[in-house]
């Protein structure tokens, strides 16, 4: 459990719910019906399989630049993209030939789970088709830094670049790379953009641990920094991330999670959990936050389960409910309960 100094400085998202922060608010209260889609596909045995999803709808990613890195890149790339220049518009920060901040004093952060996995299952199958005619020019977006790799070309931005490969809770390990690279003068600000795209292959391996699971994709970024002049919110209380490998010690670490903020006395007017609508897979975090009387939000349930970005998605959620400004709500609880490496629990207040 620890005190944060980190100060947030904008948003961005992109979600099935739309561009911005309050389409996704409006998904997690459930005022904004989303469509759900499906990945049809015969097996080997000739079974038809169709698990469904959740997509970022296109109209979402009409602010996507006009970049060569950016014209084939996957879908994966384009919705970090696009909700990162969202981020740093939100910050006040304009990218271009004539920034008007220092691109090499600008961190980027990636986080997500499965990668760019709609490219890497295209040229896989080329591959098996005919790996002589497998197109040279896939193979670079299948790549885990492909995403970052293209918008810091983008950008011009020639300091620190980082891809984090973790589950939702990766979120937190970003944060936790920027706290130090802020702290040890490395950067100024950091952009931290947590983003997965679905397949069929996702998606059915979801719906392995659930029928009620449902995939989704999308981006949630943030520009963070020790600066509280610029700031819009601040995380006050981090507790975690506490680390698991059996799902006894998944007990403990959501257990734990709580625990680390009661002890700092860290209460809040809003509690966005991390419950995905499975029983079995929320009974603990239910538990858990069981006596909790505030208001509360469940971005999982209404926007589907986005694996990597879920965390930030989450984050984004109770930003959008602190800077709602017709809501009285001035501090959230973000619950993490992780998928299935650690759980962490934050808490924010309006700036």
């Amino acid at each position: 459990m620890s005190e944060s100094q980190l100060f947030i400085e904008g948003a961005g998202m992109i979600s099935p719910a739309g561009a911005g922060l309050e389409p996704l608010l409006q998904a997690a209260q459930g005022k904004l019906p989303l469509e759900i889609e499906e990945f049809v596909r015969k097996t080997a045995d000739g079974d038809r399989v169709s698990p469904p999803t959740r997509r970022v709808p296109k109209e979402a990613l009409t602010g996507l630049p006009r970049h060569p890195r950016i014209r084939r890149s996957s879908p994966i790339t384009k919705f970090g993209i696009c909700a990162g220049l969202a981020a740093l518009a939100d910050a006040g920060l304009e990218p271009g030939p004539e920034p008007n901040y220092d691109p090499s004093r600008l961190g980027l952060i990636f986080s997500f789970m499965n990668g760019c996995v709609s490219y890497t299952n295209r040229f896989y199958g080329e591959v098996m088709a005919d790996p002589a005619l497998a197109s040279p020019l896939l193979f670079p977006e299948t790549v885990f830094n492909a995403p970052g790799s293209h918008l810091a070309a983008y950008l011009g931005a020639t300091g620190a670049c980082y891809t984090i490969v973790g589950d939702a809770g990766g979120a937190v390990q970003a944060l936790d790379t920027a706290d130090l690279w802020l702290g040890s003068g490395m950067v100024d600000r950091c952009l931290i953009i947590t983003l997965e795209e679905v397949d069929w292959l996702s998606s059915e391996a979801l719906r392995l641990y659930s029928k009620n699971l449902i995939s989704s994709e999308g981006a949630a970024a943030v520009v963070v920094g020790h600066d509280s002049a610029r700031a819009c919110a601040k995380i006050s209380h981090l507790s975690g991330p506490h680390v698991f490998r059996t799902l006894g010690e998944r007990t403990d670490a959501i257990q734990a999670a709580r625990e680390g903020l009661q002890e700092e006395g860290a209460t809040a007017d809003l509690l966005v959990d991390g419950q995905r609508g499975a029983t079995r897979i929320d009974r603990v975090e239910a538990q858990t936050w069981q006596d909790w009387q505030g208001d509360r939000l469940s971005p999982y349930i209404q926007l589907g389960d986005s694996m990597g970005a879920g965390a930030g998605l989450q984050i984004g959620t109770a930003l959008a409910a602190l800077r709602d400004p017709a809501s009285k709500t001035t501090s959230a609880i973000v619950i993490c309960p992780g998928s299935n490496q650690m759980a962490f629990a934050m808490r924010l207040e309006k700036s």
